[in-house]
């Protein structure tokens, strides 16, 4: 707050999210946001994984708010990076529905590790036949860990310049990824969907993602295989240079007349909490022939089931059932172990509609099912007992 940020807490994931806007002097005011999640694994210190990216913003916020900027710089601190990206989700979905003027979003993953061995460093599979150039530098560089990479759609590729050219002002070595769009949702480009940046591109938001590229150089990364992630294993001059590069280019990208990025934010048409369609219908997750499950407005059966009641999936598709509007047709509400299938137990129940616990009745839990590209939603389901 002293430095000039509307700070707040927002629920979000297990905790919450915490950050806010230090606005900009041109209304309507373009967003450039900067975010990092601060959840690390239980049990490990989680220096680089993400402590590292946490200090990087906090270094950077303090830096950018020496000076006033055009755009606003909303920075964040998202609770559950390890869960589904749960809070970046929220803060996504947030600026969906209110329609934020979001030009890109930089998030700082993990930024602290280096290690100058040759053929320590792992690489994704689709970097190979797609990114060709990214290829012959790591090759020529024997793979060793010694670089940051900038990964973002050609939607962003203003902020990943901007980026590199911080990188080169800091000597420092960065690798710049440019994806296309298309490329999101390959398989073959399923390790670069691991970090926040994919809650935004899934909703039609510029986002470069700024990494030392966690386990795939650091073995100790989250603790996993018995190691310790601790601060004495990062390189803290690599964190540093790091940081001045990323405030560089943010700062170039809240300065320059045109932001680099182009933005084209998915417009649901309906919101199933809010069951906001017209008269006699409610917003379902609709299933696709392409398997996705886009939002629709559709027809409220003539005899509508409550949650908790049995319901009738028609024709077994997605969203299609005999539910009451804000309501799911799913096996949630059954018993699963030592049952047949078409045992009473599995019977479909109609479940509610839920982002977080309170939204759901006492003695249920909100248990999120997945995400149709611009809202994560979860359903409300009785809660375990314990035998």
């Amino acid at each position: 707050a002293a430095l000039g940020f509307t700070v707040q807490r927002i629920p979000a994931g297990s905790g919450g999210n915490l950050g806010g806007p230090r606005l900009g002097p041109e209304p309507p005011s373009e967003i450039v946001a900067g975010g990092a999640h601060y959840d690390g694994r239980r049990g490990c210190d989680a220096a680089d994984g993400n402590a590292s990216g946490v200090a990087a913003l906090l270094e950077v916020v303090r830096l950018l708010a020496v000076s006033p900027h055009r755009r606003t710089l909303v920075a964040t601190c998202w609770d559950g990076g390890d869960q589904s990206h749960s809070g970046s989700t929220e803060q996504a979905d947030d600026w969906l529905v209110s329609g934020a003027n979001v030009r890109v979003a930089y998030v700082i993953e993990a930024v602290g590790f280096t290690d100058y061995t040759p053929d320590v460093q792992d690489i994704p599979i689709g970097l190979s036949a797609q990114l060709k150039p990214a290829k012959a530098a790591l090759n020529a560089s024997e793979f060793r860990g010694d670089f940051v990479a900038f990964i973002g759609g050609v939607d962003a590729s203003g902020p990943i310049a901007a980026l590199s050219a911080g990188a080169a002002i800091t000597g420092l070595r960065g690798l710049a990824l440019p994806l296309q769009k298309s490329w999101f949702y390959s398989s073959a480009f399923s390790d670069f969907r691991r970090g926040n940046q994919v809650v935004f591109w899934d909703r039609g938001i510029p986002a470069v993602a700024v990494t030392d590229t966690g386990s795939m150089r650091n073995s100790n990364y989250r603790c996993r295989q018995g190691g310790k992630d601790t601060l004495d294993t990062l390189d803290l001059p690599f964190l540093r240079a790091v940081t001045t590069a990323t405030a560089v280019a943010l700062a170039t990208t809240l300065d320059a007349e045109d932001s680099g990025t182009l933005p084209e934010p998915l417009t649901p048409a309906c919101d199933v909490e809010a069951q906001d369609c017209p008269p006699g219908q409610r917003c379902v997750y609709h299933g696709n022939p392409d398997g996705s499950g886009a939002r629709a407005c559709i027809p409220v059966a003539a005899d509508p089931k409550a949650p908790g009641e049995p319901c009738v999936r028609l024709g077994n598709a997605q969203g299609e059932d005999d539910c009451a509007a804000g309501a799911y047709c799913s096996y949630f509400g059954g018993v699963w172990l030592n049952a047949e299938l078409n045992a009473p137990q599995f019977q479909r129940v109609c479940s509610s509609y839920c982002r977080f616990e309170k939204d759901c009745p006492l003695g249920e839990a909100c248990v999120v099912i997945g995400a149709a590209l611009s809202q994560t939603t979860g359903l409300c389901r009785p809660r375990c007992e314990l035998l």
